[in-house]
């Protein structure tokens, strides 16, 4: 039996879960927009006890690897960070197109999955997936102006998943791929992915870990 602490990060709004062999017992999203700092730990607490569990019965603790808010990243991953030193338990690093891909129901297996999460007003990240939810084209940055070099060349049958994307990326992307919107990551989606690590044994070293920052938080391009 693996239990398993949930942390995302990577968007507006953190959540966390605890899940028992990938089904999630306890769960909770602020519902107050970049709070990371100041609430990531009070959640923590707050789903512990929700779940009738306490920290030192954790067996990992697994953390939304990106790519996302800069800040948000950052905070997540110090937090994982920390308690996967002080329990000594490993640390699970879960991609956030991961989540996307896996949450969604492909129709057609000849179809490609196109997770997309916005970076800034002209700029998005994007990973290409099969139907198979395997992925078939690592996560990188695209430019509202590069839009047609990279994706003139990709099957009829491609579809985007996003969540929160401008007009100004979603008419663009419109004119290549069917849109199919779902709900932004939380930390429940990760709980089977992340249990399926566990029973792999991936881990990530503690002290190294840094998440997937590509570009556009805090960086340039």
């Amino acid at each position: 039996m693996a239990t398993i602490l949930n942390l995302e990060t990577s968007g507006l709004y953190c959540s966390v879960c605890i899940a028992v062999d990938g089904d999630v017992v306890a769960s909770i999203i602020e519902s107050q927009p970049n709070k990371h700092a100041s609430l990531i730990t009070l959640l923590i607490e707050e789903c512990a006890k929700k779940a009738d569990i306490s920290l030192d019965q954790l067996d990992a603790i697994a953390i939304c690897d990106g790519p996302g808010s800069f800040t948000g990243l950052r905070i997540g991953a110090s937090t994982a960070k920390g308690l996967c030193y002080t329990l000594g338990i490993p640390l699970i690093a879960v991609g956030a197109f991961d989540i996307m891909a896996f949450s969604y129901a492909a129709g057609n297996k000849n179809m490609l999955i196109i997770p997309v999460i916005q970076a800034r007003k002209d700029a998005f990240y994007y990973a290409v997936y099969n139907a198979d939810k395997e992925c078939i084209a690592m996560p990188k940055t695209c430019l509202i102006s590069n839009v047609i070099s990279e994706f003139q060349k990709m099957s009829k049958n491609a579809y985007t998943i996003f969540s929160n994307l401008n007009a100004d990326i979603s008419d663009c992307l419109d004119m290549f791929v069917s849109s199919n919107m779902i709900k932004p990551v939380d930390a429940a989606q990760m709980s089977q992915l992340s249990h399926k690590s566990y029973k792999k044994g991936e881990f990530r070293e503690i002290i190294g870990y840094e998440p997937l920052y590509l570009s556009g938080f805090g960086k340039q391009f």
